[in-house]
């Protein structure tokens, strides 16, 4: 039985961060919207019934805002496996005992707190609800109702952050011991408000110090994505599914999925979503049957991020292109500047190349 990942979408939000993008937006009715869900899962109950699902990640918006009794039912419908790595994201502010008792009791065993920061000033910049103090006490909370996989969200590049406040957020973070942090750059999406905001932000060398400083200051973690440390075991699964081109499916408003090398995406609004539901029909807005070539593409960028590398065989088996002759010459370079590392078949950026990745990605592909 081949392994299968689900990601659920749930978009509701008290208020929606200045630097979101995301299908998102604040709704005090959320039965209609959790109503559909759980057709649209039925929907492709043929595949669930046939696949082992071993991971289950609950993204937002801010899944954690809704009736924690919605949650229990979404996860009802899917057969999990009882080694599942199920994750939930949650704002701090929305945290209680008595719902992460319940999902507790719904096999969720991850929870994944977006603190940002340990400033308050940037947190207010952020339009987060939540302040560091707030952060703090879910994560209490969090430890007291038994959760030990816990991933906390960082963010660099943030207006008005010095290298100093980043520092301090980190270091915040890390007396804390999480078993798994992720660090960021903030990037301004054309339809969010910092896109038409007048803020100042860290310039690039700045940025880029912070981003050199991770290792440093999260010794003892284990990088094993670009943007993303663990303890030993807990690498976060489900993210591994994405870096890997393994299948997924993705239920709820704006959701991706990547099944059988076809891509497909639903509608992001809520009106179009929920009506495709009501007329029966699955709510897929775009498919994208992708060609060798493009998943080719997609396969080594996603791959490279893991720190690991990709296999270049498998590369060449999946697709038949062998990367290595295909840009011999450039590989070599890369690898003679110290940029790159290519040991057993396996090719992968060294610490000096992560910082540069983007640039040698887009010239590999």
């Amino acid at each position: 039985m081949m392994n299968l990942g689900v990601y659920i979408h749930i978009p509701f939000c008290i208020k929606k961060c200045n630097y979101c993008d995301f299908a998102s937006f604040p709704l005090n009715d959320h039965s209609e919207y959790f109503k559909m869900l759980k057709k649209e899962i039925l929907m492709y109950s043929d595949i669930l019934k046939t696949k082992k699902i071993d991971t289950v990640f609950i993204g937002g918006g801010t899944p954690t805002v809704a009736d924690y009794k919605y949650i229990g039912e979404i996860l009802s419908l899917i057969n999990l496996d009882k080694e599942c790595e199920v994750t939930i994201e949650a704002n701090p502010k929305t945290l209680t005992k008595e719902k992460l008792r319940a999902y507790k009791d719904y096999g969720i065993n991850r929870i994944s707190i977006g603190m940002q920061s340990a400033n308050d000033n940037e947190l207010k910049i952020l339009g987060r609800i939540h302040n560091h103090y707030d952060f703090l006490k879910s994560y209490e909370i969090v430890t007291d109702c038994g959760f030990s996989n816990i991933n906390v969200d960082t963010m660099f590049g943030i207006p008005y952050q010095t290298f100093d406040s980043f520092s301090y957020t980190m270091d915040e973070v890390k007396k804390l011991n999480p078993a798994h942090i992720s660090s960021y750059s903030l990037i301004i999406e054309e339809n969010t408000p910092f896109f038409t905001m007048d803020l100042s932000y860290p310039d690039e060398d700045v940025e880029r110090r912070m981003f050199e400083s991770l290792d440093e200051i999260l010794s003892g973690y284990n990088r094993y994505e670009i943007s993303n440390f663990s303890k030993p075991g807990y690498e976060c699964k489900h993210n591994l599914k994405y870096w890997s081109m393994e299948d997924y499916l993705g239920f709820g408003l704006g959701a991706h999925s990547f099944f059988e090398n076809k891509r497909w995406s639903n509608h992001s609004d809520l009106d179009s979503y929920i009506l495709s539901l009501k007329m029966a029909k699955k709510p897929i807005f775009e498919e994208n049957k992708e060609d060798n070539k493009e998943l080719y593409k997609d396969y080594i960028i996603t791959g490279l991020r893991k720190i690991d590398g990709i296999k270049t065989d498998d590369l060449k088996d999946r697709y038949g292109i062998d990367l290595i002759k295909e840009k011999d010459k450039l590989i070599k370079e890369y690898i003679d500047s110290g940029y790159m590392k290519f040991n057993n078949n396996t090719l992968s950026f060294t610490k000096k190349g992560i910082s540069v990745s983007n640039h040698i990605l887009s010239n590999l592909i």
